[in-house]
């Protein structure tokens, strides 16, 4: 293997399907479920909700091409009280009844702790009505809970749904240096250790080049900072 000195370092996310949109009618169709199927196994009347009503309002907000503010507030303010009203009766089925988590399966009680804590954001995000909330370990998908939202920065599409991978390039080969579903600054991940010999470099080999790497070695203020990110194109060496 021949230029060992060199790296080249670049982040991607590797993209999962996720149902964002629908969030809150996924969780009300399978919660609602839940509910029905252990009314019948326990021979209890199914309690009332809006479902139907929410159901058909739902469906004639999707055939619309466009949705005002004010429209999208009311549908998801009608989908959290449905949800919110779900889970309460199912909560109540379980005090008046010992034993019901019996007749749950493992998918189903994971389904809903899951939707639970959906909700949970769902509701105190509704009702601090900041768009640009960022909210921690958010939901995205019920079927797949660990997938995050990646802000990419992209022009095309500013937020991708799936695990971030900060990929390392050396004399042609490829590494995976970091996989997470969670967020991270891939500029830090692959840092000089403490003892690394010499500082970091950019690997132009110009003597007049005026990246800021070049021109912090050449003013020698490089010597303590092992965190610098990698800024410029051509990557990051260390001088033999």
């Amino acid at each position: 293997m021949n230029d060992l000195d060199t790296m080249y370092t670049d982040a991607t996310c590797y993209e999962s399907e996720t149902t964002d949109p629908k969030l809150l009618s996924e969780g009300i169709e399978k919660a609602y479920v839940i509910m029905c199927a252990l009314s019948a196994k326990l021979n209890l009347h199914r309690p009332r909700t809006k479902y139907l009503d929410v159901e058909k309002a739902n469906l004639s907000y999707r055939k619309q091409r466009r949705h005002t503010q004010v429209q999208t507030r009311k549908l998801t303010r009608r989908l959290l009280n449905l949800l919110g009203k779900i889970l309460k009766e199912r909560r109540r089925m379980e005090r008046e009844n010992a034993g019901m988590e019996e007749l749950l399966t493992s998918r189903q009680k994971s389904d809903i702790e899951i939707i639970t804590r959906m909700y949970r954001q769902k509701k105190n995000h509704f009702e601090n009505d900041d768009p640009r909330e960022s909210v921690k370990d958010r939901i995205v998908s019920i079927s797949k809970p660990y997938v995050r939202p990646i802000v990419r920065g992209k022009e095309v599409k500013s937020v991708e749904f799936g695990a971030k991978c900060n990929n390392i390039l050396v004399d042609g080969l490829s590494f995976i240096e970091k996989l997470s579903f969670n967020a991270f600054n891939e500029g830090t991940s692959a840092a000089l250790p403490e003892d690394a010999p010499g500082a970091l470099r950019c690997g132009c080999e110009e003597s007049r080049c005026r990246c800021r790497l070049c021109r912090q070695h050449q003013q020698g203020i490089l010597q303590g900072e092992r965190d610098t990110e990698f800024v410029h194109e051509a990557g990051a060496v260390r001088p033999s």
